[in-house]
């Protein structure tokens, strides 16, 4: 490689005018090709809806109509927990890796958490949950460095749940992983341990598993007990497997995956065009958060496409309806 780029160099420097295209296409040939190629799973977004696909609302079914725009090649699964169903989980993944009792949790946003674990670690691919749109294709950003063996998962990072220089703080609404790597069997097994036999988490924070973990400033302890997936990764990157969490988890900044404010049912109430350039040249999801979208989770799907506010900008940019934000 180091001969193609120094023709290269040389045909820039001595003829500015010359055409090194044949040059700049073997280069990248060459890079590719050294990718250090590994099985990590095939090219799967998982995501869960406790009823089945056919009963996702207009504003989930549309964002996963994204997906498909802006990554062809990935396949979705919706995987559910409707009985004869061939997405059902157990057709994915072993009842005995869930934890005791995992049909009696009371909320199903925690019974995913476990399915999502186990999808990864089984199947590998991407999680993602339905309340996404998807803004730039995710082959890569979030599955090259991971086919590429540089990295084993890839997640966004909350800097406000993580205390500086770690990453012990990422989100569990997007994960990129390989099939059976340390980070997410390590992780699966402890959030596994804590939830055996609960119907739901009541302190958290004083289970023997967490009670010495250090946490940030801004970490939302009052919440913990809804956090319990996160809560659980702050145990992998600080007692577990610290040094492996380092080198092989790569973090993305959380603004390119919730860029905002607004996140919610404000952007059905007013238009701004640079609003949606920005978040198309800066972000690569846009996560609205769910306590803010009830309004979003109410629109059909051609009340969302055909809205002449931001929202509507977004979807039809995201879906390729529309190439510009103007």
């Amino acid at each position: 490689m180091s001969r193609l780029i120094e023709v290269w160099l040389m045909c820039i420097l001595i003829f500015p005018g010359c055409k090194f295209f044949g040059y700049r296409n073997a280069i990248k040939k060459e890079v590719v090709e050294s990718c250090d190629d590994r099985d990590a799973g095939k090219k799967v977004i998982w995501t869960f809806w406790n009823s089945g696909a056919e009963n996702l609302r207009d504003f989930n079914k549309l964002n996963l109509e994204t997906w498909r725009s802006q990554s062809p090649d990935w396949k979705i699964v919706v995987v559910d927990e409707v009985e004869g169903s061939p997405n059902h989980y157990l057709n994915f993944i072993k009842k005995e890796d869930l934890p005791e009792g995992f049909s009696q949790m009371k909320m199903a946003q925690q019974r995913s958490d476990h399915v999502r674990a186990l999808l990864l670690r089984d199947h590998g691919g991407i999680w993602m949950d339905s309340s996404s749109i998807l803004l730039k294709d995710l082959t890569s950003w979030a599955w090259e460095p991971i086919r590429c063996n540089r990295f084993d998962m890839v997640a966004f990072l909350n800097s406000g749940y993580s205390r500086p220089g770690t990453k012990e703080g990422i989100e569990n609404w997007f994960l990129a992983s390989s099939k059976g790597n340390k980070i997410i069997t390590v992780w699966q097994t402890i959030f596994r341990q804590y939830w055996n036999n609960r119907e739901e988490s009541l302190d958290i924070l004083s289970h023997p598993l967490f009670k010495t973990l250090q946490f940030s400033n801004a970490f939302p302890k009052e919440a913990a007990n809804y956090l319990t997936q996160h809560v659980s990764f702050l145990r992998v990157s600080q007692m577990e497997i610290p040094e492996i969490v380092q080198d092989r988890l790569e973090v993305v900044d959380s603004s390119e995956g919730m860029p905002g404010p607004p996140w919610g049912d404000e952007l059905l109430n007013y238009d701004d065009p640079s609003f949606v350039v920005r978040i198309f040249r800066n972000a690569k999801i846009f996560k609205f958060a769910g306590h803010l979208s009830q309004g979003l989770k109410e629109k059909s799907i051609k009340d969302l496409k055909e809205c002449q506010c931001t929202a509507g900008r977004i979807y039809r940019r995201s879906l390729n309806i529309e190439t510009s934000a103007h």
